[in-house]
């Protein structure tokens, strides 16, 4: 498909969450409250209830060690989930557009972007865009056209259910500790399910 405009390939979209998708963040956050705080926290947090609830932090105490975590660039060494980067390297080999969707509050903190962009590219994630923000769905519905999206991967149930309302059955939701008590209508164990539904779409995607 061609951009009437510019009468440049027009590719289908994927975006993906990394959060909770990409990397092991609740696994990590955890270790380092540990260290803030100087004592044991729970493992094994299934999304029932609030993350700082689970701990067992009271909301001052847990938004002051997400706010050291997210100032010392911890992220830049978040845990990748197995296959996430060969996950990504396929979504490039099927050359679709890949957007990066995050929550993370770059408008906040200057090292937000810089340490997502570092990670991504350490571990050889390809990308060509991001959103940040808790609108991040309602930015790239207002960026591109929605019918351009052939693939959301989200981690958390509410944001499935907005993407969904955007952009259609195209919404996967990772199987994960922390998704068991909040699962979307759509789940995965393995990479190939989201990649072999991406192929289909992109063999169907119009070229001209």
């Amino acid at each position: 498909m061609l951009c009437t405009n510019c009468s440049e390939p027009v590719k289908p979209i994927a975006a993906i969450d990394i959060d909770g998708v990409l990397g092991n963040y609740h696994e990590q956050f955890t270790e380092f409250a540990e260290l803030y705080t100087a004592r044991s926290m729970p493992r094994g947090y299934t999304g029932n209830n609030e993350f700082s609830d689970y701990l067992g932090l009271d909301k001052t105490l847990y938004r002051q060690i997400k706010l050291a975590y997210r100032q010392g660039g911890t992220k830049r060494w978040m845990p990748m989930y197995a296959g996430a980067d060969r996950f990504m390297q396929h979504l490039r080999n099927l050359d679709v557009e890949i957007w990066i969707a995050s929550t993370r509050p770059w408008d906040r903190l200057d090292n937000i972007d810089p340490d997502t962009r570092f990670w991504l590219t350490t571990l050889e994630m390809p990308f060509d865009f991001m959103v940040y923000g808790d609108d991040k769905y309602d930015q790239l519905a207002e960026q591109i056209n929605p019918d351009r999206v052939v693939a959301v991967v989200e981690d958390i149930e509410r944001y499935c259910y907005k993407a969904q309302s955007l952009f259609g059955d195209v919404v996967w939701q990772p199987v994960r500790e922390h998704t068991e008590g909040q699962p979307y209508q759509r789940t995965f164990v393995g990479w190939d399910d989201v990649l072999v539904d991406v192929e289909m779409k992109v063999k169907a995607w119009p070229s001209s």
